[in-house]
């Protein structure tokens, strides 16, 4: 392989070298007294890349455990759980005391989000149930809609149930009263 054709390889193909193919290279241009620009060049794109691909991996990693840590705190939480009990099952997952002690204190904010969701979940619920009980009344106009709407009916129905569930045990969770806010 000629000069040329050595350093358009390392240029066009550089970046996709192995670990072990980069040395390789690396001893070639010396051999054949070339100018090594390109490869340092290459070098310090891969050594970006490389860090560019840590740093996504390291917020992927810190989100992943950052939603464990929420998850434990609200199921706790929901399951009856003191705040001092949850800050303590904080701290034996490795949370730092301050973090372990906003995310006991946020927990009714917390909380308060689901709540408002099942609340929102639940009107969702039955309107879908409404649509699916005025399509019922339809099939005197168009009988095809008459199982289509059946199902709207159904699944509004199921719906709005399993979030007036979650809204019940998180409002329990809060500490609300069942006769008001």
């Amino acid at each position: 392989m000629s000069d040329e054709e050595l350093i358009l390889l390392a240029s066009a193909e550089g970046f996709h070298f192995t670990e072990e193919a980069y040395p390789v290279f690396k001893d070639e241009f010396l051999k054949r007294n070339l100018d090594l620009t390109i490869l340092e060049d290459l070098e310090n794109k891969i050594s970006i890349q490389r860090n560019r691909s840590a740093q996504v991996l390291q917020k992927s990693i810190a989100q992943e455990y950052t939603n464990s840590v929420w998850t434990y705190a609200i199921k706790a939480k929901l399951k009856g759980k003191t705040n001092y009990e949850i800050y303590n099952g904080l701290l034996k997952r490795g949370v730092e005391p301050q973090s372990a002690f906003y995310i006991t204190n946020s927990l009714p904010w917390k909380l308060e989000e689901m709540k408002d969701y099942c609340y929102n979940s639940i009107f969702k619920g039955l309107l879908v149930a409404g649509i699916g009980l005025l399509l019922i009344v339809l099939p005197f106009v168009i009988d095809q809609l008459y199982a289509f709407a059946w199902c709207f009916m159904i699944l509004g129905a199921i719906r709005s149930l399993i979030s007036l569930f979650r809204w019940i045990k998180v409002k329990h969770a809060l500490g609300d009263t069942p006769d008001g806010d």
